[in-house]
């Protein structure tokens, strides 16, 4: 027991040093860290560790302390409600250091607000986009026309089974002739990868910001609630700032396109830290650890229901 008081003591007063020094947890760490100082991830590990711990740790304390005071029950209950007041004051503590590293991972990284409202200065991809140098097909423009002027190209023309021909060299005669001298592509088809560029262009830098981050808090932070707590705070802000782009959206423009930009984004960046998450915890995953925060929630419902079906070309 005396040695367990004097490391808790030692922990106490090592602590308290590194909360008086606002500039030791304030500024933010290096990309090796996930952004968060080592003090600020000290402190996240310790806390959690004592939170999680304390369950079965405080249940045996209050046996102790029971037994030591003649078997008397009142002694253990005292423990147990003072033990009760510390958990609250330890969770305190938690949370304010836990906002304080989210602030500091997503101010380290790219703006998903500001990267979609540059993107709503920039007008929509158009359906019929400039052909590329290497067609649908990565062909060059003389292999295309040789292709386009062939018999074998024609759609009309019968091919048997026997021939060697098949499906897919079918299905790329056809692209060739579509959008071939004179042809041009579907334009849905053409649209939708229009549209997926465009997503790609505004969420690429924030997902490599993610990544990032998970590398280094899995170095910074091996309590791995502690480092699901700093990833679920960044999926909260990042879907925060893709509800209030869409809010920005109804009040200025009313563009249908960008608010399923921004959904699509919200989407994307769910599935990549969703998935940190469940290969940080491994077995013991529990439902609430993967469900969406209120702000991605709130999005999903404001754009009435399954995003899936409607932003089926992101």
């Amino acid at each position: 027991l005396r040695q367990a008081r004097a490391a808790a003591e030692k922990a106490r007063l090592k602590f308290e040093r590194g909360s008086d020094s606002k500039s030791a947890l304030g500024s933010p760490g290096s990309a090796s860290e996930g952004y968060v100082p080592a003090e600020l991830a000290a402190a996240l590990t310790a806390l959690k560790a004592m939170e999680v711990l304390r369950p079965e740790v405080g249940q045996r304390l209050v046996l102790w302390v029971a037994a030591a005071g003649g078997g008397k029950s009142a002694a253990g209950e005292a423990f147990g409600r003072r033990s009760a007041e510390v958990l609250g004051e330890l969770r305190a503590q938690y949370a304010g250091h836990l906002r304080r590293a989210v602030a500091l991972v997503a101010n380290a990284g790219p703006s998903l607000l500001e990267a979609l409202r540059a993107s709503a200065t920039r007008p929509a991809p158009s359906a019929h986009p400039a052909r590329r140098a290497g067609g649908a097909f990565g062909r060059g423009a003389a292999e295309q026309e040789r292709l386009a002027r062939s018999p074998a190209a024609s759609p009309r023309r019968a091919r048997p089974f026997g021939d060697g021909g098949d499906l897919l060299s079918d299905a790329e005669d056809e692209g060739a002739l579509s959008d071939g001298p004179g042809g041009s592509m579907d334009p849905e088809a053409s649209a939708e990868c229009a549209s997926r560029d465009e997503l790609d262009a505004v969420v690429a830098p924030v997902l490599a910001h993610v990544e990032m981050v998970v590398e280094g808090l899995q170095n910074a932070i091996p309590q791995r609630r502690a480092l699901v707590g700093v990833l679920r705070g960044l999926w909260s802000h990042l879907g925060a700032e893709a509800l209030k782009f869409v809010e920005e959206d109804l009040r200025m423009r009313s563009s249908w396109r960008l608010r399923l930009m921004a959904t699509g984004a919200s989407d994307r960046v769910s599935v990549a830290i969703s998935g940190a998450i469940r290969d940080a915890l491994g077995h013991d995953v529990k439902e609430k650890d993967l469900e969406p925060p209120l702000s991605v929630k709130k999005l999903a419902d404001f754009m009435s229901g399954s995003s899936e079906e409607s932003i089926s070309v992101y």
